[in-house]
């Protein structure tokens, strides 16, 4: 079983994180169960369930060791539990300036105007639009998914073709590679995106009418 996440009664007995690279924080935003910190160094960090994957990294189990990692490590990071903040590894090299979450999900963007997406949406036949039946996806996603062909280099140095590869990609908001994303935003189980060109893109679930789509 997982061990119980910290109840309003004990957080006072948690010890505050001293590690320099958690000490400052631009943005801090809540999820259903969970937070997420966006660092001055444009570095993520996450505490609270992690259930569905929302905290986009492995964490320790009672006993000590990882739900998904057998070298106890969370690609440069250290695994730790469910209930501290633990930094997450992104597959290619990036700066995040902006985060959101929703009930399951994340959402991070990053200095290159791309979205990095994990968790699940839900919808009421269950989880919809960023993983397969029976899947979670626990560790970041780019949502945008470049053209086979694209050789393109972003500001990092890595190519188009590194970064799809880098990881599994999703598209579901219809956004093109040429889009440049300036902020985004979550609902419950839904993802609102804004493009420098003044243009609205949603993706997750659209059960209430939240996607607008006509």
């Amino acid at each position: 079983s997982r061990p119980a996440l910290p109840s309003a009664t004990s957080l006072n007995a948690l010890q505050t994180t001293k590690e320099h690279s958690l000490s400052h924080f631009t943005q801090i935003c809540c999820g259903g169960m969970h937070s997420v910190c966006l660092t001055v160094d444009g570095n993520v960090a996450t505490c609270g369930c992690n259930d569905e994957g929302a905290l986009g990294r492995p964490t320790a189990t009672e006993s000590g060791s990882s739900d998904l990692s057998a070298d106890g490590c969370n690609g440069s990071y250290p695994i730790v539990d469910e209930c501290h903040l633990g930094l997450i590894s992104f597959p290619t090299k990036v700066k995040v300036i902006m985060v959101s979450a929703g009930d399951s999900h994340t959402a991070a963007l990053d200095t290159n105007g791309h979205i990095w997406l994990w968790g699940t949406f839900r919808g009421a036949g269950g989880p919809i639009g960023l993983t397969q039946p029976g899947e979670v996806c626990t560790t970041p996603r780019p949502l945008l998914a470049y053209a086979a062909n694209s050789s393109a280099e972003n500001n990092d140095g890595v190519s188009s073709n590194d970064f799809k590869s880098s990881s599994r990609s999703t598209n579901t908001a219809l956004l093109t590679p040429s889009m440049q994303v300036v902020k985004i935003a979550s609902g419950q189980d839904h993802l609102v995106c804004l493009t420098d060109e003044g243009r609205l893109y949603t993706m997750g679930c659209g059960e209430q009418g939240q996607l607008v789509v006509l």
